[in-house]
């Protein structure tokens, strides 16, 4: 801590005397350093903080975004100990759903997702990003649910590049979630590790669809 001492009109800085009197309002005045080094402090902390959803889905503008899964409701996903269920389709296959919640960004956007076993880092999943906005009243593939809240119409089918369900369940997907908005080119995304369940037992292989 700076020793700071008042000397005969004079302040005293760790034993410097100074030369400027207590009391002038230049003495008052904050030093154009000290304000240049705030302001780029400020700026770098801006920087480091504005963009990113790995966890919280937010970015500095205030949007978010939420990760979700489940055939008819949403499921949230949470940080810890989520877990999505493996799905033999009807046309053979295997998948997992997806679901999207966003806000702060204007409801016409692109939504992506990419899905990766994480013990030998595989792509299992890597589709084009889907169109979904809302036009004079009209979802198309988008919907508000609360104001300023959208979410999409329906689940995204994310069909994984497996043909056995061996080789996912019981096993951990890094999933991430990518909304962008067409208007911006604003991004906010959101990471999510889960573990890969079975609840109703499909068949262990099945023909993988051409994707």
């Amino acid at each position: 801590m700076t020793d700071r001492r008042e000397e005969s009109g004079f302040y005293t800085w760790t034993g410097v005397r100074s030369t400027r009197p207590v009391n002038t309002l230049q003495n008052r005045l904050p030093n154009p350093l000290s304000l240049l080094f705030i302001a780029v402090f400020v700026s770098f902390l801006f920087s480091c903080g504005i963009r990113q959803g790995v966890d919280a889905g937010t970015d500095g503008d205030s949007a978010f975004v939420k990760f979700g899964t489940g055939q008819n409701d949403w499921e949230e996903v949470p940080s810890n100990g989520s877990s999505v269920e493996l799905i033999y389709g009807a046309q053979g296959g295997y998948h997992v759903w997806g679901r999207a919640e966003f806000s702060g960004l204007m409801p016409d956007v692109d939504v992506g997702y990419t899905a990766v076993r994480t013990e030998d880092n595989t792509v299992l999943y890597d589709q084009p990003p889907r169109h979904r906005w809302i036009e004079n009243g009209l979802n198309r593939g988008l919907v508000e649910i609360r104001p300023g809240v959208y979410s999409n119409t329906d689940p995204d089918l994310l069909i994984l590049r497996i043909q056995c369900a061996n080789e996912i369940v019981g096993k951990q997907l890094r999933i991430l979630l990518s909304i962008r908005e067409r208007a911006s080119g604003r991004t906010v995304s959101i990471l999510r590790v889960v573990q890969v369940v079975d609840l109703e037992n499909p068949q262990s292989c099945a023909p993988i669809r051409d994707l």
